[in-house]
Formats: structure tokens, sequence, C-alpha cells
């Protein structure tokens, strides 16, 4: 892992961490794959109906939902307790 800095401008990366992946450890997965092809068929189908079954369009908008409603309260205990100490 790595710190990035951000270089093309204010994009909100900066100090954040970016993976430096390993081309040995790559090279030694894809031989993997090469060599076990059923294997790795499987894999991707399983993986194709996790994505498909946990990043629904639905799934995603009840989560999205979620963190807004929670924002929401946040906002207005903030709003109530801002005008508790204005009185």
């Amino acid at each position: 892992m790595r710190c990035i800095v951000d270089s093309c401008g204010d994009r909100g990366w900066e100090g954040h961490l970016w993976a430096d992946p390993s081309v040995t450890h790559l090279r030694r997965l894809m031989r993997h794959v090469f060599e076990h092809p059923d294997e790795a068929r499987r894999r991707g189908q399983q993986a194709r109906l996790d994505i498909d079954s946990k990043y629904s369009i639905g799934n995603m908008g009840l989560t999205l939902r979620g963190h807004v409603d929670r924002i929401r309260e946040l906002v207005r205990k903030k709003k109530l307790e801002q005008r508790r100490e204005d009185l």
C-alpha cells in the first residue's frame, strides 16, 4: 500500500491508500487459472451471481436509502441541539 499524492488537482484522493499489487503473485494466480479452467469458470459464475444479488439496483437503493435516512437524522438532531443552545 502506498499513500496517494494527488498531482492532478483536488479530486479528494490525496492521503488515501492505493494497493501496489505484486506482479509475481499475479503471475501465479494467472497460471492457476490457466491450469484449472473449470475452477476458474465456476468461480467466475459464482462471482456473477454474488454481484447480481448483492449489488442489484434494488439492494443498492435500499443501502443508499439507509445512509440518507441516517444522515437526515443526524442533521435533525444537530439542528435541535442548535435550537436548544440558542435559547
